[in-house]
Protein backbone atom coordinates (compact mmCIF):
# COMPACT_ATOMS: atom_id res chain seq x y z
CA UNK A 1 0.00 0.00 0.00
CA UNK A 2 0.91 3.56 -0.43
CA UNK A 3 0.52 6.44 1.48
CA UNK A 4 -1.15 9.69 -0.38
CA UNK A 5 2.11 11.41 -1.35
CA UNK A 6 4.91 8.68 -0.95
CA UNK A 7 6.53 6.36 -2.60
CA UNK A 8 5.29 5.39 -6.00
CA UNK A 9 4.59 1.99 -8.05
CA UNK A 10 7.51 0.64 -10.14
CA UNK A 11 4.77 -0.45 -13.17
CA UNK A 12 4.74 2.56 -15.70
CA UNK A 13 1.19 1.75 -15.77
CA UNK A 14 0.17 1.56 -12.27
CA UNK A 15 2.34 4.59 -11.90
CA UNK A 16 -0.44 6.64 -13.85
CA UNK A 17 -3.10 4.88 -12.80
CA UNK A 18 -2.32 5.64 -9.03
CA UNK A 19 -0.98 9.32 -9.81
CA UNK A 20 -4.21 9.82 -11.58
CA UNK A 21 -6.53 8.60 -8.72
CA UNK A 22 -4.24 10.69 -6.03
CA UNK A 23 -4.42 13.59 -8.07
CA UNK A 24 -7.74 13.66 -9.82
CA UNK A 25 -9.77 11.74 -7.42
CA UNK A 26 -10.91 9.00 -9.79
CA UNK A 27 -9.41 5.94 -12.26
CA UNK A 28 -8.12 7.20 -15.64
CA UNK A 29 -11.01 5.18 -17.69
CA UNK A 30 -13.36 6.52 -15.59
CA UNK A 31 -12.07 10.18 -15.73
CA UNK A 32 -11.94 9.58 -19.83
CA UNK A 33 -15.42 7.96 -19.83
CA UNK A 34 -17.07 11.23 -18.15
CA UNK A 35 -15.07 13.64 -20.80
CA UNK A 36 -16.15 11.26 -23.39
CA UNK A 37 -19.87 12.10 -22.38
CA UNK A 38 -19.73 15.71 -21.44
CA UNK A 39 -18.01 16.41 -25.29
CA UNK A 40 -20.71 14.52 -27.18
CA UNK A 41 -23.15 16.39 -24.95
CA UNK A 42 -21.57 19.34 -26.09
CA UNK A 43 -21.34 18.31 -29.75
CA UNK A 44 -25.39 18.40 -29.09
CA UNK A 45 -25.80 21.90 -27.48
CA UNK A 46 -23.37 23.74 -30.37
CA UNK A 47 -25.32 22.05 -33.10
CA UNK A 48 -28.62 22.78 -31.52
CA UNK A 49 -30.47 25.67 -33.51
CA UNK A 50 -32.69 26.01 -29.75
CA UNK A 51 -31.79 26.33 -26.39
CA UNK A 52 -31.66 23.12 -24.40
CA UNK A 53 -32.16 22.91 -21.22
CA UNK A 54 -29.76 19.80 -19.79
CA UNK A 55 -28.80 20.36 -16.12
CA UNK A 56 -26.92 16.69 -15.95
CA UNK A 57 -24.39 18.46 -18.41
CA UNK A 58 -24.54 21.68 -16.36
CA UNK A 59 -23.76 19.34 -13.11
CA UNK A 60 -20.49 17.03 -15.19
CA UNK A 61 -19.02 20.12 -16.33
CA UNK A 62 -19.03 21.45 -12.59
CA UNK A 63 -17.91 17.69 -11.42
CA UNK A 64 -15.05 18.13 -14.04
CA UNK A 65 -14.15 22.21 -12.88
CA UNK A 66 -14.14 20.33 -9.38
CA UNK A 67 -11.61 17.73 -10.18
CA UNK A 68 -9.24 20.26 -11.65
CA UNK A 69 -8.95 22.03 -8.50
CA UNK A 70 -8.66 18.84 -6.53
CA UNK A 71 -6.06 18.02 -8.78
CA UNK A 72 -4.17 21.56 -8.96
CA UNK A 73 -4.43 21.67 -5.27
CA UNK A 74 -2.91 18.35 -4.66
CA UNK A 75 -0.50 18.12 -7.33
CA UNK A 76 0.72 22.21 -5.31
CA UNK A 77 0.68 19.56 -1.79
CA UNK A 78 2.88 16.87 -3.43
CA UNK A 79 5.48 19.78 -4.94
CA UNK A 80 5.46 20.89 -1.37
CA UNK A 81 6.29 17.96 -0.14
CA UNK A 82 8.78 16.58 -2.40
CA UNK A 83 10.82 20.64 -2.53
CA UNK A 84 10.99 19.25 1.47
CA UNK A 85 12.14 16.25 0.98
CA UNK A 86 15.01 17.48 -1.06
CA UNK A 87 15.60 20.37 0.98
CA UNK A 88 16.09 18.20 4.28
CA UNK A 89 18.94 15.76 2.42
CA UNK A 90 21.18 18.88 1.41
Amino acid sequence: MHDELGDLPVEEDERFGYLHRVFVGMDPATYLSMCDEVEEELDTVAASDVPLNMPQLRDRVVEMMELGVRCSARSIEWMEKRYRDVDLTR
